[in-house]
């Protein structure tokens, strides 16, 4: 987890000044519906924390993590990862293309969370709070 952290940390300090370009309406629908994936991802990960005949998949998390490391872990990513966007800038450069890091984040991370939601609801996980 600390490697983590500190990983964030040198990315956050070393992004350009080019970064946190203006914040839109779309940038807010777009983190809003990565943080509502966050929750449930969270909700079903401390049911899991609870009931041993399931296991977590997170590597950063081990297969039967405590509902308290389940707790700071998703405290920490639903905090950094706001920021995280909003620091990316919206526009770049990349061999001549014009992308949006910014919504590439954004839309990666709901990729990856509809994946663990909807495989989690498929098992038959519920969400504990």
């Amino acid at each position: 987890m600390k490697t983590i952290i500190a990983i964030i940390t040198v990315i956050l300090f070393t992004l350009t000044a080019d970064a946190a370009d203006k914040w839109t309406t779309a940038d807010t629908a777009w983190q809003a519906s990565a943080m509502a994936l966050m929750a449930a991802d969270w909700g079903q990960t401390r049911y899991i924390s609870k009931h041993p005949e399931y296991y977590e998949t997170n590597p950063i998390l081990g297969r039967h993590p405590s509902t308290g490391r389940v707790n700071l872990y998703f405290l920490g990513v639903m905090i950094v990862h706001p920021v995280v966007s909003y620091l990316l800038p919206a526009k770049a450069q990349v061999f001549g293309f014009d992308i949006n890091p910014r919504r590439i984040w954004q839309a990666g991370t709901i990729i990856v969370e509809l994946g663990c939601v909807g495989n989690n609801a498929r098992l038959g996980i519920g969400f504990s709070f």
